[in-house]
């Protein structure tokens, strides 16, 4: 049996694409008017949050690869009874 089948990596990276649209997003519209940059400053760190969600993504699945690999899931769920699969 493959540690991360396909589907589920595929699962994990859409969901975290679709999560970090959420957050580049939000630190857009924080930046630009609750810190009162303005709109055009704003979106200069528009490539710098998504550089950060990138890494975020890439280094989440790397985790959870790691974390299947060592079975660290499986105990943690068999000692605490939740996460019920």
């Amino acid at each position: 049996m493959r540690l991360l089948k396909k589907h589920q990596a595929m699962a994990y990276i859409v969901g975290g694409i679709v999560g970090e649209l959420f957050m580049v997003l939000g630190y857009y519209l924080f930046e630009a008017t609750v810190c009162g940059y303005g709109f055009v400053a704003a979106a200069l760190s528009i490539p710098a949050n998504i550089l950060q969600g990138v890494s975020g993504i890439v280094i989440g699945v790397l985790l959870v690869i790691i974390l299947q690999r060592t079975h660290v899931t499986e105990r943690f769920i068999g000692k605490y009874g939740f996460l019920d699969r």
